[in-house]
């Protein structure tokens, strides 16, 4: 009897720990890539997500996030999203460009003139537009970001686009960036931004496109005192998905993938939030910022309007389909009179 109630026992234990074993392994492994600077609106936000999903993701779930660079440059994250290595991640229109080459066309030169445009442009004329173009790439788009304006710093002033005729620019953001650059008459070199120190302090360049988080980000007010504010181009960043593993989950999964970071308004208004006070910073540690008169904004808005051609023919794919429906928003922006009290600046 004793043996037989010892045979039930370990039995019983087996069950238990076959169980928990099956349990523990039954768990999701999500792992959410992205570039965050060490404090702030958006790393918080990435924590959020973190938390959200491992406490009502079904069936369980951990959340590994991969936000300081592990995988490297927002273009390897974007591959290694396609690929995997990742299920989910929110880049920058850079990174997210490597996947799907036609979202540069959201950097075109003076495309917007506001937040509060790009907003409504965005949410009512792209958005449609995302779920199969990103499908056709292996990724589920969940919704557009943004990380502020890009604005013209150098170790000198530059005011006006003739103040970087010939000097040596480093492009940020791709095509669209390089072509802004050479249309003033720049010698254009392309460096990731980890380069971009380095390449300021030996005089390999003289001055950057960037935005205002990353400058203050980077430390750049070692090395750079100038800031013009350009507001040439706007980087509707992207928060999506590994397309495989998303159509795995189930819809309640699903849902909850999509909401984690919600609304997303709120998170673009966060991070452009986070961009003025970084601008504010800077200037506190000794940036000089030119805010550009109405006739040195005519003469950059020229040079910024005059690429959009090429830069959609340089592009192709469904380039030109987003750009229409772009110049349709805008269009409507203004006949709605949705944008009657929205400001150049916001």
């Amino acid at each position: 009897m004793r043996t037989l109630l010892g045979w039930i026992s370990a039995g019983l234990w087996a069950a238990c720990i076959f169980s928990l074993s099956i349990s523990a392994h039954a768990q999701t492994e999500i792992t959410a890539l992205g570039l965050t600077p060490q404090v702030g609106f958006t790393r918080d936000r990435y924590h959020q997500l973190a938390k959200v999903v491992a406490e009502r993701f079904e069936g369980g779930a951990t959340v590994k996030l991969l936000i300081d660079g592990q995988v490297g440059s927002e273009e390897v994250m974007a591959g290694a999203l396609r690929r995997g290595r990742g299920q989910i991640g929110m880049m920058t229109i850079p990174g997210v460009s490597a996947a799907v080459p036609e979202m540069s066309v959201l950097m075109a030169p003076y495309l917007f003139d506001s937040y509060a445009e790009e907003d409504f442009v965005l949410d009512h004329f792209l958005r449609p537009l995302m779920d199969d173009l990103f499908a056709a790439r292996g990724l589920t788009f969940i919704g557009f970001a943004d990380s502020g304006w890009f604005n013209v710093f150098g170790r000198t002033p530059l005011a006006g686009p003739d103040a970087i005729l010939k000097r040596r620019m480093r492009a940020a953001g791709g095509e669209a960036s390089r072509l802004f650059l050479q249309a003033a008459g720049a010698d254009v070199i392309e460096l990731a931004f980890a380069d971009l120190i380095p390449a300021l302090q030996t005089g390999l360049v003289d001055g950057s496109v960037t935005t205002n988080v990353m400058f203050e980000a980077g430390n750049l007010i070692r090395d750079v005192k100038y800031a013009t504010l350009t507001r040439h181009a706007v980087n509707p960043g992207v928060l999506m998905a590994n397309k495989a593993w998303f159509d795995k989950l189930n819809k309640n999964n699903q849902e909850l993938i999509r909401g984690a970071m919600e609304p997303m308004q709120e998170v673009r208004d966060g991070i452009r939030d986070e961009a003025d006070q970084a601008l504010k910073n800077s200037r506190a540690a000794g940036l000089i910022v030119h805010e550009p008169t109405a006739e040195e904004r005519a003469a950059w808005k020229s040079k910024g309007l005059s690429t959009h051609s090429a830069l959609i023919a340089r592009l192709g794919g469904e380039s030109q389909k987003i750009y229409d429906a772009i110049l349709a928003g805008k269009k409507a922006y203004v006949e709605t009179g949705a944008g009657r009290d929205a400001t150049a600046s916001r």
